[in-house]
């Protein structure tokens, strides 16, 4: 894995391609009619991939067309004018499930990743954005408790490093040099926590956990050649957006719904705005290795 190129780094047709285009000019007379080929965005994960949040019809929470991956799609049409969503994501879906199999959702290839690879398979010709946004629900049973259980983060870190290099071999072999991978961070959604005395401990101490996975992931996505989008910083104010949120713990009030008076919480889902800048994190991560089309006109 290591010997092959960056996902999103762009390579030059080979010159036999060229010339074989020009013979068949020649012999036919005329020019082929093409189809173009439109680009595709296929978005892989769990609930938030999904857009996932509490709705006035389901309270308890349901997948929406105002999730990260719907902003995406406006935010890159100046980039791949035409660009295609393609989601392959499940709620509650675990990375040795969207490897293996399992979980709530049924595929035709048996698992996400299976999906996803022939989905790339089948559409080599074409660019394809893809993000990944797995792992969080692989470490959520080791803080769901609000206690911090450190066996179990130990052992979740630990599959989390033996099984997403896979995953993501498996995404590269299967794409092109016009497949560009974005893998996601994690915000931390108990953040809210650190603003009552009786959590607050548990908060900080999630922070710790969500910190230690992050940059696992930040890691594990450079090795394979993918981009990592920065998510944690929009959510804890530290990225450059004017503050407009507030406070890290009043920002988490308004980014998630985990302030939300039952039935819509709290919920660890974002709110729109929290999935615009989620977005914002996988926009950045583009633009800054392919440059911003906004930026050049």
């Amino acid at each position: 894995m290591g010997s092959r190129l960056p996902v999103h780094r762009r390579v030059l047709q080979p010159v036999v391609a060229t010339v074989a285009v020009l013979a068949a000019t020649v012999l036919i007379g005329r020019p082929a009619s093409a189809t173009p080929v439109p680009p595709f965005y296929l978005a892989i994960g769990a609930s938030e991939s999904l857009g996932v949040q509490p709705t006035v019809g389901a309270p308890h929470e349901h997948p929406t067309s105002d999730g990260y991956a719907n902003d995406v799609l406006a935010m890159e049409a100046t980039r791949w004018p035409g660009l295609q969503l393609v989601q392959v994501g499940c709620p509650g879906l675990t990375l040795p499930h969207a490897l293996e199999g399992g979980g709530r959702c049924a595929y035709r290839q048996h698992s996400e990743l299976g999906d996803a690879v022939s989905f790339l398979q089948a559409h080599r010709t074409s660019t394809v954005l893809v993000t990944l946004d797995l792992e969080f629900n692989d470490l959520l049973p080791c803080i769901e408790h609000r206690v911090v259980d450190e066996h179990c983060v130990t052992r979740s870190i630990g599959v989390i490093r033996s099984l997403l290099p896979r995953f993501l071999a498996a995404l590269v072999a299967a794409g092109n040099p016009e497949t560009h991978i974005v893998g996601l961070e994690h915000n931390d959604p108990d953040l809210v926590l650190e603003r009552f005395s009786r959590t607050e401990r548990f908060a900080t101490n999630s922070e710790t956990v969500l910190a230690e996975l992050n940059q696992t992931l930040g890691n594990l996505y450079a090795q394979a050649g993918a981009l990592t989008a920065d998510v944690p910083s929009r959510f804890e104010g530290t990225a450059d957006e004017g503050g407009a949120f507030g406070p890290p713990t009043a920002r988490s009030c308004l980014l998630t719904w985990m302030c939300a008076k039952p039935p819509f919480g709290p919920n660890l889902h974002p709110t729109d705005a929290g999935y615009r800048l989620i977005a914002d994190g996988i926009a950045t991560a583009l633009d800054r290795a392919l440059g911003s089309p906004r930026a050049t006109g």
